[in-house]
């Protein structure tokens, strides 16, 4: 089957996201030993979202509703180390709201039935 346009855009936005995270290192990295936690949050963020990103496929290790909770828990970590100040609340919009598109995206009819497929 081929891949629908949802499920490429939100291969994209989650791996766009990924790179956000990534980019973001060099905005908080300070020669200092508090820079340890909001590096840790951020690639967190990182994984998770190149771990999204992974699952708009065939292949995907999720079921589509899988792929819907773990947008959600990755828009909740967003938001609460965006809410205890760990990485820059700028940052923390910007993966926000492509953490919502992402949820938006995972829950269109195409996308669902283009991960549920198998080959």
């Amino acid at each position: 089957m081929k891949m629908d346009n949802g499920s490429k855009l939100g291969m994209i936005l989650a791996g766009l996201g990924g790179c956000v995270a990534v980019g973001a290192f060099a905005f908080t990295y300070e020669s200092a030993l508090t820079t340890f936690v909001p590096i840790g949050a951020l690639l967190l963020l990182a994984v998770m979202f190149f771990a999204l990103a992974g699952a708009f496929n065939t292949t995907g290790q999720w079921t589509p509703r899988a792929l819907t909770l773990y947008a959600f828990i990755l828009a909740g970590v967003i938001m609460g180390v965006t809410l205890v100040e760990y990485i820059n609340v700028y940052i923390g919009i910007v993966e926000f709201i492509l953490a919502i598109l992402v949820i938006v995206i995972s829950n269109a009819p195409e996308t669902r039935r283009f991960v549920s497929q198998s080959e």
